[in-house]
């Protein structure tokens, strides 16, 4: 795909809302080119133009609601277990960056694949111990959402609030 620049006055995406816009623009299944277009202040074109041309480094920012996402693809079964949620991270952007600039998804020093592993790991105790999902046959069993998991899931609700729902919904449901 090359890249085309419009300067309008709109409203600025992120980097990491531009990257799909070009990946959905150079889907290879649905035609042979496509274009994507960035329309922004004339103060940012330089910034856009290096971006277009693969001069400026885009990371990833699924690590920050890993945990949403992990519950989602568990509810819709893409997820089975520990196993197919590091095989699910393996495909992603995310693991693409993580292997490359590790520091910038853990803060600690470790190697990056356990890091990654870590980061799943609590990722499925946090939806656990928020009764999001449950092991039905112990630790490396098969995973599955409850229903307020399926809830969480079909409605969107960040980590903050489904760990604060955990912890109210006896108040909240009889």
């Amino acid at each position: 795909m090359k890249p085309r620049f419009f300067v309008q006055g709109r409203p600025q995406f992120g980097r990491s809302k531009l990257g799909i816009v070009s990946a959905l623009a150079n889907q290879t299944d649905l035609d042979k080119e496509g274009v994507g277009i960035i329309m922004c202040d004339s103060t940012l074109e330089s910034k856009y133009r290096a971006l277009g041309h693969g001069q400026t480094t885009l990371e990833s920012s699924l690590h920050t609601n890993l945990a949403e996402h992990l519950n989602s693809e568990i509810g819709l079964g893409t997820i089975k277990n520990m196993e197919t949620a590091k095989e699910w991270i393996r495909h992603s952007f995310m693991f693409r960056r993580f292997t490359q600039n590790p520091q910038r998804y853990m803060s600690q020093e470790q190697p990056w694949k356990d890091g990654l592993d870590n980061m799943i790991s609590k990722c499925i105790d946090d939806l656990k111990d928020a009764q999001l999902l449950t092991f039905v046959e112990g630790r490396s069993g098969t995973l599955r959402s409850t229903e307020f998991g399926e809830i969480m899931s079909k409605v969107r609700i960040l980590k903050l609030g489904f760990s604060t729902a955990a912890h109210r919904r006896t108040t909240v449901l009889p």
